[in-house]
């Protein structure tokens, strides 16, 4: 049964949040996790990031990897490279 009225917000009682910075300094990236303690938002930032890496890669102007391969991760959990540093002569418009 609904019950209308239960939801409605009292008075604030914090004061509103800064912004979130994206990482704080010094402090090594977070990841998505895995297992039973997932990200639930993974699967949407996975995409946004894909998205926006498409585009940047579109943009570049004769890309290449300054190592190639780039150095990867010596951890089975965790795959993939440790960065992956680029090269490039200029941007497209």
């Amino acid at each position: 049964m609904a019950r209308p009225g239960l939801g409605e917000p009292g008075p604030p009682s914090l004061p509103p949040a800064g912004p979130l910075p994206p990482r704080p300094p010094g402090q090594p990236a977070l990841g998505f996790g895995s297992g039973i303690h997932n990200c639930i938002g993974s699967p949407l930032a996975r995409l946004e990031a894909q998205a926006a890496l498409t585009e940047l890669v579109r943009r570049l102007d004769n890309p290449r990897l300054v190592e190639d391969p780039p150095p990867y991760r010596r951890n089975a959990v965790l795959r993939g490279p440790r960065h992956l540093a680029v090269a490039y002569d200029g941007l497209k418009r």
